[in-house]
């Protein structure tokens, strides 16, 4: 059974492994089969739909990379991660946080991304 921390970390391991087998093993050992993931631009509705959209990453994207940067919050089976898309070039894509559901193995169950900064407050 994974900690909070490592099935954050397999999870954006996944997104990172360029090679098939390894994005597959690592989102077996961050995510359950029947994993939900919910961002503003995708939606996976199933480990394997992750691992294929992780693999969409790398064809529209090559050389970016997710990196945390953020050590993960955890309570009452809920996880949280900042993180950063970094380009190829070194630059920033844009940051934000994921927030997730663990299973009762420890694995995740659901992820909801969300892009950071925050709305402003409207005036009121």
């Amino acid at each position: 059974m994974p900690t909070p921390t490592r099935a954050v970390e397999a999870y954006v391991g996944m997104w990172n492994a360029a090679d098939d087998r390894e994005r597959r093993s690592l989102a077996e050992e961050a995510l359950t089969e029947d994993a939900v993931l919910v961002y503003p631009t995708f939606q996976a509705q199933s480990r394997d739909d992750a691992v294929a959209l992780a693999e969409r990453f790398h064809n529209d994207t090559p050389g970016a990379r997710i990196e945390m940067v953020s050590g993960v919050e955890q309570h009452h089976g809920w996880v949280r991660v900042a993180w950063s898309m970094v380009l190829s070039d070194g630059s920033s894509a844009g940051d934000g946080q994921s927030i997730g559901e663990q299973s009762e193995d420890g694995r995740l169950r659901r992820v909801t991304g969300f892009r950071n900064p925050l709305p402003a407050l409207a005036p009121g």
